[in-house]
């Protein structure tokens, strides 16, 4: 188990998006290669559309899952999409200058 915790705070203040986005999501991916057969494990998890605004938004914990004792590294890799939020509809900005993606943490065997 493979968890992010992030700490109370006030979008308005700490992410800055491109224009237009109105929300964003955070994405957190762990996944297990296995570099000499060319497979992978991957699991999976996001917050939900946080708006970015002057509201304090409550910590935030991702949890994501892996097989235990796994013999291959295993990465985890955390981002950020931007979104815009329209009538209720949700539509994904595809601004790449401002979407981001980092690999957080390595574990090798």
């Amino acid at each position: 188990l493979a968890q992010v915790v992030i700490p109370s705070f006030m979008a308005e203040k700490l992410v800055f998006g491109p224009q237009g986005a109105t929300h964003f999501v955070i994405q957190v991916v762990a996944t297990a290669i296995d570099f000499a057969a060319g497979t992978y494990e991957s699991s999976t998890a996001e917050t939900e559309n946080i708006a970015l605004d002057a509201e304090v938004t409550g910590g935030i914990t991702l949890q994501v899952q892996l097989p235990a004792n796994s013999e291959h590294p295993q990465f985890l890799v955390m981002g950020i999409q931007f979104t815009q939020v329209m009538h209720g509809v949700t539509y994904t900005l595809s601004n790449d200058a401002y979407n981001a993606l980092a690999v957080v943490l390595v574990n090798t065997v």
